[in-house]
């Protein structure tokens, strides 16, 4: 389909070439060197059509024609033998607003701007053509117009020789002329480097895509479909936001290296990235500078850093989202039809893999965690457990275990019955959490039980630290739930690793034995093994 579209842009690219040569003939002599130029052309096209090639992946798509690069060039010479001009310069409007120049009759080797810019400008913005007379010679300037969904607006620029052209009238007539005719031969050429380029972008997404399947660890996949737009569609900076629908709220998985948001900060509804989750749709900002103002790309409160463009693509599986992909640039009114297209076909292609790695993921975690408290369970704690103990032997880094046991649990239950009890824990297990580190990690034993782990931590830092925790949560009684609050102390054991005469697998039972020590000596107080 695509190549049948291709064909079609280009043959009406010769039949409008074939209409101007018809259209600009002049005395028969020059009409038979137009028509002789024109017939070799239309050869070229007609066979550079059916040769067509999809260009090599992750390079640049030339615009390919018979044995041509430049067809706008061999378009201008044809515009300059009808004009009986020396040279013929398309000026085209820059991304930057101004006109520069675009394609010459002389191919490769666009002429310097000679003072033509301000007449260019001229006749680009009044819509006129005009003959000039400069120091370099005499100038017929025309506009080129702008066609129906594409900016080819711009202007022609023909230079000649002393004296030409030698009927104005007549110039200006046949300039205007092919004004229109190069107007519409840059449409058709955009509509085939576009349509070039959206076959190659696919090509490089789906190329990349194979990697997806392969991912194991959904923080790792989330990263490469970041790197991935940064990389085949020129954007700054990507993210990957985890959506719960149920809750309409969600947290930033994973970025692109360089970002300024850290994986696990939230995001708000009232974000562009919260709008595409929470209302399902594409968000596009041409300018966040302007747009996130009281609003913001993940939160209102986020602190601001330079953003040009801003697009947030919802990540939607049977019906229900489940997070977005977020991408920027540094300039506004950067993301045009192209990249946003890719960008969504990126998105399309990662949901199956993404969806299944975070659902997986979310299985594992429950069968790691303690339903009651939401801490991790035994098993996760012994895994962990582990890892950092070895990690310990091999670079030498201390580590600590604390064990900690709620004093008189079994009084909470029986004065004030088994909800409260559960009360309990969950206040004990908030205050264990909300004191730790991120790189510690908080576990739920079974029963009143819980347990610390405190990598790069000696054993007198650790019993420091659970000295704070008996503390507060000495200080802090437990909520009931009925406007009643009981106060909670603990005891606490704690291990320090390496150790004289304590091996790997008698960590835990340390620290269980200073635990029962601390509960030996009356309770709600540290022992340190």
């Amino acid at each position: 389909m695509l190549t049948a579209l291709l064909v079609v842009a280009l043959l009406g690219a010769v039949a409008l070439i074939a209409w101007l040569a018809w259209q600009l003939r002049g005395e028969r002599r020059a009409r038979i060197a137009r028509d002789a130029q024109l017939a070799q052309w239309q050869t070229r096209m007609g066979d550079g059509a059916a040769r067509l090639t999809r260009p090599s992946r992750g390079l640049p798509t030339p615009v390919i024609v018979g044995d041509s690069v430049d067809p706008m060039a061999d378009v201008l010479r044809l515009v300059r033998d009808a004009l009986g001009a020396r040279e013929v310069t398309y000026w085209r409007r820059a991304s930057q607003g101004g006109l520069a120049p675009s394609a010459s009759s002389l191919g490769s080797a666009v002429p310097s701007a000679d003072g033509a810019a301000p007449h260019a400008q001229w006749s680009d913005a009044e819509g006129l053509v005009s003959v000039v007379d400069t120091e370099a010679g005499p100038l017929l300037v025309g506009p080129v117009p702008a066609q129906e969904g594409a900016d080819t607006r711009g202007a022609l620029v023909a230079r000649g020789a002393p004296g030409w052209p030698t009927d104005k009238a007549d110039a200006k007539r046949r300039m205007a002329e092919c004004g229109e005719a190069v107007a519409r031969v840059q449409l058709l050429l955009d509509a085939q480097r576009s349509a070039a380029e959206y076959s190659n972008g696919i090509m490089r997404v789906l190329d990349v895509s194979k990697d997806f399947n392969a991912a194991r660890d959904p923080e790792r996949l989330a990263e490469l479909v970041c790197e991935t737009a940064i990389a085949l569609f020129g954007m700054a900076r990507g993210a990957i936001v985890r959506w719960d629908p149920a809750h309409a709220a969600g947290h930033v998985a994973a970025v692109a290296i360089g970002h300024p948001v850290e994986p696990g900060q939230a995001v708000d509804p009232l974000s562009a990235a919260g709008e595409a989750c929470a209302e399902v749709r594409t968000v596009l900002w041409q300018d966040a500078t302007r747009a996130r103002e009281g609003y913001g790309i993940f939160s209102p409160t986020e602190p601001h850093w330079p953003t040009g463009a801003v697009l947030a693509v919802p990540l939607v599986r049977s019906r229900a989202v489940f997070g977005a992909l977020v991408v920027e640039t540094d300039r506004a009114g950067a993301i045009r039809e192209q990249p946003l297209r890719m960008v969504s076909l990126l998105a399309e292609l990662v949901m199956p893999s993404l969806e299944s790695l975070w659902n997986y993921e979310a299985v594992e975690r429950r069968a790691r965690t303690d339903p009651l408290t939401g801490l991790w369970n035994r098993r996760h704690f012994e895994e962990e457990l582990a890892k950092v103990v070895l990690q310990a032997e091999r670079y030498t880094k201390p580590l600590s275990v604390i064990m900690v046991d709620v004093d008189h649990f079994k009084r909470v239950n029986d004065t004030h019955g088994h909800d409260a009890g559960d009360r309990v824990l969950r206040h004990v297990a908030t205050l264990l959490r909300d004191s730790a580190r991120n790189v510690d990690l908080v576990a739920r034993l079974g029963g009143e039980e819980f347990v610390l782990l405190l990598p790069e931590t000696p054993a007198t830092g650790g019993a420091e630290f659970a000295e704070r925790l008996r503390r507060t949560l000495e200080a802090t009684p437990a909520p009931l739930g009925d406007g009643h609050t009981v106060p909670v102390t603990a005891s606490f054991g704690v291990v320090g690793y390496p150790a004289p005469g304590l091996t790997a697998s008698r960590v835990v039972a340390a620290a269980d034995a200073a635990l029962y020590a601390a509960k030996r000596d009356g309770r709600n107080r540290v022992a340190l093994a």
